[in-house]
């Protein structure tokens, strides 16, 4: 691939590499770098540096991987996949349309809803690892993939490579992927929380006011066409129904949809979820919670991803099952039900994010738990949707005692990271996890902390910027030591 990408740069031109992991992505841009910084300008790398310090320090407190972007970044070079938080995808992905980044190595996700061409594309592996062995990828995210070579209005053709492992295979890439028919398309419809969704929404826009409508609109839908028996799915979406009707979703005597499934439906949360986080939330109203009730209850939900257990893991994430037992929502099932093994990753993922507002080290963090930080924000993202969720339900349902309060203060940790005694330090803009522990470790807690301390102590704590935009906010904009005045006001 540096052969490639030499001929690629002598033509003036850029470079996307497919790869089938992150690792390889990363490593991929790592060997392209001895390649690329030999082709920048001066102004490029003056540039290039600039951007490689906003991709190191989006964090606050960068990781190996922060650090490790920045560095390719500076030389020409980036890697672009799913563990990087958006903030870094977006700069590389602006450095790369500028024509500054000569080459991005690259996991097949950067292939599907990213307008990003070059005019060569470089599909290194074409086989990924699925559990059971290396399989070939699929046709369609072949041509996915070919489809960003080519950029209009720059370019006239461009250029896709496939790169053969050994002598015997290029016969068969040929056949399978440049001559080969995509795989038939499978309707999202046939995944029951999606249908859930669809059939709730349906009912709660007045769209269908009646079961013959209902069925109607699913008989002329892709996933019947697909189904094939029109009587099942029938059947399908009547059994549906029946589930929103014993959820309290949809009225018992026609089809409409009661106050609270059409809050669900606004909310774009499956109703099976939703319904178990408002048993779980009447529970709560009688139960001594902590954070780690409300993680496990959002682990528990369709829509949060749940990170595989591995055999050596297991008996740690079992002992903290038991341990958060007394405070967790629901019972946890005897081992030999065939739902204990999902408590089990359900705990994994809680016990992740624990860790996340007990203000572990995110180096820690990802190392623990095979996480990048794209993965952390991500994560984050999909429950604070989710907890937004459960206070709605909870504020429709009159949920008694603290736990609204409570999802709130979570919300908040979740967003920043944090543990509780940070909340109020938080609440200033540019005051992150990282800000926050330093300044409260200094003895500033407070409004009242944060006026009395001397700018000269802000600016050595959290950097003279931050430190004015703080006493800024606290109305101590004006109000400084005379040999500070110049400083300050520069």
């Amino acid at each position: 691939t540096q052969n490639i990408l030499k001929d690629t740069l002598g033509k003036k031109k850029q470079m996307i590499t497919f790869c089938s992991s992150r690792k390889g992505a990363e490593k991929e841009s790592d060997r392209a770098t001895e390649v690329t910084e030999q082709d920048l300008s001066r102004d490029e790398k003056k540039r290039l540096e600039e951007i490689a310090e906003d991709i190191k320090n989006v964090l606050g407190n960068p990781t190996s991987q922060c650090k490790r972007l920045a560095e390719n970044v500076r030389k020409g070079a980036a890697f672009h996949h799913a563990g990087l938080v958006s903030d870094q995808r977006s700069l590389v992905e602006e450095a790369f349309r500028e024509g500054l980044v000569k080459s991005v190595s690259a996991t097949p996700t950067l292939a599907a809803g990213v307008n990003l061409p070059a005019f060569r594309v470089v599909m290194r592996d074409l086989k990924r690892y699925t559990g059971s062995g290396m399989d070939w990828i699929p046709v369609l995210e072949y041509e996915q993939m070919t489809g960003r070579a080519g950029r209009p209005k720059y370019d006239d053709h461009g250029e896709a490579i496939s790169i053969a492992k050994n002598p015997g295979s290029k016969d068969e890439i040929l056949e399978r992927y440049v001559q080969g028919e995509p795989e038939r398309i499978q309707s999202k419809l046939a995944a029951e929380p999606i249908l859930r969704m669809h059939t709730l929404s349906l009912v709660a826009s007045s769209f269908c006011t009646s079961t013959s409508g209902l069925l109607e609109f699913f008989r002329k839908t892709f996933y019947a066409h697909q189904y094939g028996s029109m009587d099942e799915v029938d059947e399908k979406v009547g059994d549906i129904v029946e589930q929103l009707r014993e959820y309290g979703f949809l009225k018992e005597e026609e089809m409409k949809a009661t106050k609270t499934g059409k809050r669900v439906s606004e909310l774009y949360i499956d109703p099976e979820s939703a319904n178990m986080m408002l048993e779980q939330l009447r529970n709560a109203e009688e139960k001594d919670t902590k954070a780690v009730s409300y993680l496990f209850m959002l682990s528990r939900t369709t829509e949060m991803r749940k990170p595989r257990v591995k055999n050596k893991e297991w008996s740690e994430i079992e002992q903290a099952l038991m341990d958060a037992g007394e405070y967790l929502l629901e019972d946890i099932p005897k081992e030999w039900n065939t739902d204990y093994d999902r408590f089990i990753e359900c705990m994994k993922n809680a016990l992740l994010m624990q860790g996340w507002i007990s203000e572990l080290d995110e180096e820690k963090l990802m190392s623990k738990y095979d996480i990048a930080p794209g993965g952390i924000r991500a994560k984050t993202r999909d429950a604070d949707w989710l907890l937004y969720g459960a206070q709605e339900l909870a504020r429709m349902k009159d949920i008694e005692g603290d736990v609204e309060k409570d999802i709130e203060k979570l919300r908040l940790r979740l967003q920043h990271g944090i543990k509780e005694d940070l909340l109020n330090l938080v609440s200033y803009d540019r005051i992150g996890r990282a800000r926050a522990r330093k300044l409260y470790d200094h003895g500033i807690r407070d409004q009242e902390d944060i006026r009395e301390v001397s700018f000269e102590k802000l600016k050595k704590l959290i950097g003279k910027k931050t430190g004015k935009k703080l006493k800024k906010q606290v109305g101590e904009e004006n109000i400084f030591d005379r040999e500070n005045i110049t400083d300050y006001f520069e």
